[in-house]
Order: C-alpha cells, then sequence, then structure tokens
C-alpha cells in the first residue's frame, strides 16, 4: 500500500505527456475539490480531461465509490483502466464515454 491521502481534483490540470498514471494501492486516498473544499473517493468528470496521452491508469485498491460519467471522455489515447478492488457498486451510463481504444478494463471484486 502507498499512502497517498488526499489529492487535489486539478492535480493533473497542467500535465499532457503523461502516459501512465498509477494511483493504486492507495485505501485512504481522497480527491479533493478546492473550489468546493469537498473530499469525496470519487472521480470527478475533469479530473483526468487534459491527460490527452494517457494510456494506461491504475486505480485499483483506492477504496473508490464513484465515478462521475464522462470522466475518461477526453482520454482518446487510453487503452487500460484497472479500477478492481474498489467499492464501486453502480455505474452510470457514459462512464467510459469516447474510450475508442480501450482494450481492457478491469472491474472485478467491487
Amino acid at each position: 500500500h502507498n499512502s497517498l491521502s488526499e489529492v487535489d481534483i486539478n492535480a493533473f490540470s497542467q500535465i499532457r505527456n503523461a502516459t501512465i498514471i498509477r494511483l493504486n494501492n492507495n485505501p485512504e486516498i481522497k480527491f479533493f475539490n478546492s473550489n468546493t473544499q469537498e473530499k469525496n473517493k470519487k472521480i470527478n468528470n475533469n479530473m483526468f480531461s487534459s491527460l490527452e496521452n494517457l494510456e494506461e491508469l491504475y486505480l485499483n485498491d483506492c477504496q473508490l465509490e464513484d465515478i462521475e460519467p464522462g470522466s475518461f471522455k477526453n482520454l482518446k489515447k487510453l487503452k487500460k483502466i484497472d479500477l478492481f478492488n474498489n467499492k464501486l457498486a453502480n455505474l452510470k451510463n457514459r462512464t467510459f464515454e469516447g474510450l475508442d481504444n480501450l482494450d481492457e478494463l478491469d472491474l472485478k471484486n467491487n
């Protein structure tokens, strides 16, 4: 396990060239919205929007509870998303909208 406890939802807004993001194995992680002061275990729909070159996203073992629809829509090059071992009980329509190159989506143990 890692020890990330809080990530601002705008933390990735200036990153353009990353191809892999690993936030996995952070069960205590919460996402912080500096505008509303809200902290939660939800992927915000603007959180990864600037990561246009992202190919792999690892969010497994983070105790995530929700993903806003359209959270990954700008990630046109994304090939793999690991979301296993979270607490995702319900996924809404359009959660994975726009992921035309997605080859692998792991949702087991949610």
